[in-house]
C-alpha cells in the first residue's frame, strides 16, 4: 500500500468522524432549541391564557356591576331627605306638640314604590315618627311624616324602607346611603 493511499483513507476515517460529531452536534443543538422554542411557545400560551382569564374576569365584574345598577335604578331615584321645622318656644310641655322637623320622601322613578316605612335612630329614645307607613307611592309622589321631640335634627339618623316594583326590598337613609336588604 503506497504511502498516499494510507494517507487517504486516515484523512478519509477523520472526515467521517468529524461528520459524524457534526450531525451529533447538530442533532443536540437541534434538540436544545426545539426545547427552548417549546419552553416559549408554553409560556406565550400561559401569557395569553392569564391574559383571557383577566378579561374576561373583568368583564364579569363590569356586567355584575351592571347589573347592580339596573337593580339599584328604581330605587336610586327615591331620595329621601329632612325639613327641619321651626321650634315653638322653651316654655311648657306644648313645646313638643310641634314637629322638630319632617321625614319627606320623594318618587322620582317611573314605577310605584311600595311599604314605605319612615324610622329614626334608636338613640332618640324619646322622639317618635307620626304616620311614617304608606302602603303604595305612585310615580313622581311624596310622602312626609313629622318627627317630634328630636333635640338635634341633623344628628338624628333618619332611614327609609321601601319595596320596589321588582320586589326587592330597600333601606335609604337621608345621608344618601342606599342598602339592599
Amino acid at each position: 500500500m503506497s504511502y498516499t493511499t494510507r494517507w487517504h483513507d486516515t484523512w478519509e476515517t477523520v472526515g467521517s468522524l468529524f461528520t459524524v460529531l457534526a450531525v451529533v452536534v447538530a442533532l443536540g443543538l437541534g434538540l436544545i432549541e426545539s426545547r427552548a422554542r417549546g419552553k416559549a411557545q408554553a409560556d406565550e400560551l400561559h401569557r395569553l391564557q392569564g391574559e383571557r382569564d383577566e378579561a374576561r374576569e373583568e368583564r364579569n365584574q363590569a356586567e355584575r356591576a351592571e347589573r347592580q345598577r339596573q337593580r339599584e335604578a328604581q330605587a336610586r331615584r327615591v331620595v329621601v331627605t329632612t325639613v327641619p321645622r321651626e321650634p315653638i318656644p322653651d316654655e311648657g310641655p306644648e313645646r313638643f306638640q310641634e314637629p322638630s322637623f319632617e321625614i319627606v320622601v320623594h318618587n322620582y322613578s317611573d314605577m310605584p314604590v311600595f311599604d314605605v316605612l319612615g324610622e329614626l335612630d334608636r338613640s332618640h329614645p324619646g322622639a317618635r315618627v307620626d304616620g311614617s307607613f304608606e302602603y303604595q307611592m305612585l310615580p313622581g309622589g311624596s310622602a312626609s311624616w313629622p318627627v317630634y321631640r328630636a333635640d338635634d335634627p341633623l344628628s338624628t339618623e333618619v332611614r327609609v324602607e321601601f319595596r320596589d316594583a321588582h320586589g326587592i326590598i330597600w333601606r335609604r337613609r337621608a345621608s344618601g346611603d342606599l342598602i339592599e336588604l
